[in-house]
Formats: structure tokens, C-alpha cells, sequence
């Protein structure tokens, strides 16, 4: 099954009882899930003696104004040794695909937290989910996906061409459903300088990917995910939610509580597993 933690910030800082508010008020009294949107990335393969990249792909993105314009190393100088990774944001809603009994062995709760919505798969299935694809440094260059990408962009340097786009599909399709395989070192130090352009004056940045610890391994949560456009919340009815996973048998309570006097199609209510469990 395909279960999306909720707010688990609130439970790493032990905030059970908020955390069962929020679920309750903004994602079952409302019947929705919020879109957010994720911080992914397009690999770069480094050119032996290149100057630093160019990025004339990135320049005129529609609809923003920011730019990536340099791609350094973790003492935040310029580098061509290492493959980059250029920063895109990515609205979407993730599910780590895992069944109930297993959660009792996984690690997942060290960074989700332990409450789970679990839609059905019909449902999903409907709303387009996919599953992200992982890659490694090595596999990056067998990745004829990445390869078309990048070979279209060493084209446009050898032209010298003013204006070109990397094809959006193939932009979208890297950043949507790709993945690493763990947070490996040319990854986590792959530094990002930002330049944003407003009505106030231009501001710069760097971005870095740091919400991991060094070597997680992203291949054990077995994402799914679900991309969206401009819509804000991925709406469902009652026949749709097919099992809340709560924490503790207190959350548990609540969560049914509301469903018995709010819903006339109930979903399974389960605590999160610690011993021994079925489905």
C-alpha cells in the first residue's frame, strides 16, 4: 500500500496531540492533501577543462525569476571534476510504498514521523502516481534519459547558440521521477549559487541539499509520487481513504472519534506497529 506521513515535523519535535489536530482539521475534516513543493534536481556531467557551466537553458524559465548561474564545490568554489545538480522545484505529494507489517522494521518514523494516510490504489492510479527511479553516480551515465539531456546541452556550448531550451519533457521527466540513490558526496557537496531578480533589488544565495544526513539511503523509501500543476490540494472522498496509521493508541482515539460522528464511510484506523502486526 501507499501511505503519505503527515506533518512530521510535529512528531520529531513530540507533538503527538497538534500533529492529531492537523490531521484531522486539514486533511479529514477538509478531505484533502496539500501539494508541496520539493527542492529536485537535473544531474550535469563534468567536461574535463571546461570552464565553469554555462547555463543558457536556465535563464529564461517561464513564470520565475531566479537563476542558477554557477555550480561549485563544498568550499564553495567553482568545479568541473564533479557531476552538478541544478536545483528545480517540483510541486507534488510523495508516498512511500511499504506494507503495514513492515513498518515495525523500517526507519521510516526517524524522519515522517509515524502518521499515515493511506489512499486507495484505484484512486492513486487515477491521479497519474509513479514510481521515482533511483540513480547512482555511475548509473547517471547509463541513464539515456540523463544522456539525451546532457548531450543536447553540449551541443548548444559547441554552437555557442544565444538562445536554447532543453526540451521540457525531458526536463520534467528528470526532475519529477529521479531520484539519488543516497545522498553520495558529489550530491550532498554539489553547491548551487542563486540569483533572484524582484522589484526590491538583487539578492544572492546558495543552496545546498541538507535535510539528510550524509549516505541516507533514499532506496529504502520506495517513493511514489504524484506531480501536479497549478493545483494547490489533491482532493478525495470518503471511499477513496482506505486506512489512517496513528502513533499511539490516544491519537487512534481521536482520529475515530471524528470519523464516527463526521463520515458515514469510515477508513481502517491502525496504530503504527511496534511489535507484532497484521493488516
Amino acid at each position: 500500500m501507499f501511505i503519505h506521513f503527515a506533518f512530521g515535523e510535529l512528531a520529531i519535535q513530540g507533538k503527538i496531540g497538534e500533529q492529531t489536530n492537523r490531521i484531522i482539521e486539514l486533511i479529514l475534516k477538509e478531505k484533502r492533501l496539500k501539494v508541496s513543493k520539493c527542492k529536485e534536481f537535473i544531474p550535469i556531467f563534468p567536461e574535463p577543462n571546461s570552464k565553469p557551466i554555462p547555463l543558457k537553458p536556465f535563464k529564461v524559465i517561464e513564470g520565475r525569476n531566479d537563476l542558477v548561474v554557477a555550480s561549485t564545490d563544498k568550499d564553495n568554489r567553482p568545479s568541473n571534476n564533479i557531476i552538478h545538480y541544478l536545483p528545480e522545484e517540483v510541486a507534488m505529494i510523495s508516498f512511500i510504498k511499504i506494507s503495514l507489517s513492515s513498518l515495525k522494521n523500517s526507519k521510516h518514523a526517524e524522519q515522517y514521523g509515524k502518521f499515515g494516510i493511506v489512499l486507495g490504489n484505484d484512486f492513486l492510479v487515477n491521479k497519474g502516481i509513479r514510481a521515482v527511479k533511483y540513480y547512482t553516480e555511475k548509473s547517471l551515465f547509463r541513464d539515456q534519459l540523463i544522456i539525451r539531456f546532457n548531450t543536447q546541452l553540449i551541443k548548444s556550448r559547441i554552437a555557442g547558440e544565444k538562445t536554447f531550451e532543453i526540451p521540457k519533457e525531458i526536463q520534467r521527466e528528470i526532475t519529477n521521477f529521479r531520484k539519488p540513490a543516497s545522498l553520495f558526496y558529489s550530491f550532498k557537496y554539489s553547491v548551487s549559487h542563486i540569483i533572484n531578480f524582484n522589484s526590491k533589488g538583487t539578492t544572492t544565495g546558495v543552496f545546498t541539499y541538507d535535510r539528510y544526513p550524509e549516505g541516507y539511503d533514499f532506496t529504502r523509501e520506495n517513493e511514489h509520487r504524484i506531480i501536479f500543476e497549478d493545483e494547490e490540494y489533491l482532493y478525495f472522498n470518503e471511499g477513496d481513504l482506505f486506512m489512517v496509521i496513528t502513533p499511539d493508541s490516544e491519537a487512534k482515539s481521536k482520529i475515530e472519534a471524528f470519523l464516527n460522528e463526521s463520515w458515514k464511510q469510515k477508513p481502517l484506523v491502525k496504530v503504527y506497529p511496534t511489535s507484532k502486526a497484521t493488516i
